[in-house]
């Protein structure tokens, strides 16, 4: 979603700048990144305060759009790369994608500015599928039961939905089935390390409650299911709020723990 909004919008500005996966790169490699895609010329900076002050200095009068995709919890990334709005021209638009959401309130973004992505409806998750599984945009007639079983499993997760539509392409109805039985169990290997960043990224204490939920407590929350969370070493209550601040669980219309199938 990111990467077409920059797409349709980066020629309305002076200039333009798509940071990819600012959890795993270096500060000054992004910040070079940035003043280069911006400035053209060769500046190299060589610190992350000498970062900060290139940024500040040639970049201030400049109407520019910025998306920092992926950052993680370290403000230090925010801080270093878009610290306050006047680092950048009237007009700039500065778009941040996380895996959680306290990155961007503790970053002074009020609720109305963010944006919570949902998973595809189901008639947008059976096409986005089909055109990795058939490279058409509906299903084979003889594949649609397996089609159908595909999607209830992943959902409307895009990255899932093209993940195992791509594996399963070209291959026929035994190999499918095997497949789909196989990763009701196992996910494939690509979405578990997307998921994983945000399980590693969590605290002992909040590793322990997730497990907890995962395994007694989905749809069954109660007073008494963080009665018995907070009997334990950890505070449940907190924890709770961190899983849903990553997106690892989410609370339904029932006031029930709700987590991903893939999870």
């Amino acid at each position: 979603i990111a990467k077409d909004i920059f797409n349709s919008i980066a020629s309305r500005f002076e200039g333009s700048c798509f940071l990819s996966n600012v959890r795993e790169t270096p500060l000054v490699e992004l910040q070079n990144t940035l003043l280069l895609k911006i400035l053209r010329p060769n500046v190299v900076v060589y610190s992350d305060d000498e970062g900060i002050i290139n940024i500040k200095e040639r970049l201030h009068s400049k109407r520019i759009l910025l998306i920092l995709d992926d950052v993680d919890s370290k403000r230090a990334q925010l801080d270093k790369l878009a610290g306050e709005v006047d680092w950048f021209g009237l007009g700039s638009r500065i778009i941040i994608t996380t895996r959680d959401s306290k990155v961007l309130t503790s970053h002074g973004a009020v609720d109305d500015l963010i944006y919570k992505v949902k998973e595809l409806d189901r008639n947008k998750a059976l096409e986005l599928f089909c055109w990795y599984a058939f490279r058409v945009d509906k299903p084979i007639d003889d594949f649609l039961k397996l089609v159908e079983d595909a999607i209830s499993y992943v959902g409307g997760l895009p990255l899932a939905l093209e993940v195992l539509g791509s594996y399963l392409h070209g291959k026929d109805m035994r190999k499918w089935k095997s497949a789909l039985t196989k990763y009701k169990s196992i996910p494939p290997k690509e979405i578990l390390e997307k998921l994983r960043i945000s399980y590693n990224g969590l605290e002992e204490n909040e590793k322990k409650i997730f497990l907890d939920i995962a395994c007694f407590f989905i749809k069954r929350w109660s007073a008494d299911d963080i009665k018995k969370l907070d009997s334990s070493d950890y505070s449940s209550i907190d924890g709770i709020d961190v899983l849903i601040e990553r997106s690892l669980i989410t609370v339904d219309s029932l006031e029930g723990l709700a987590m991903h199938n893939l999870l």
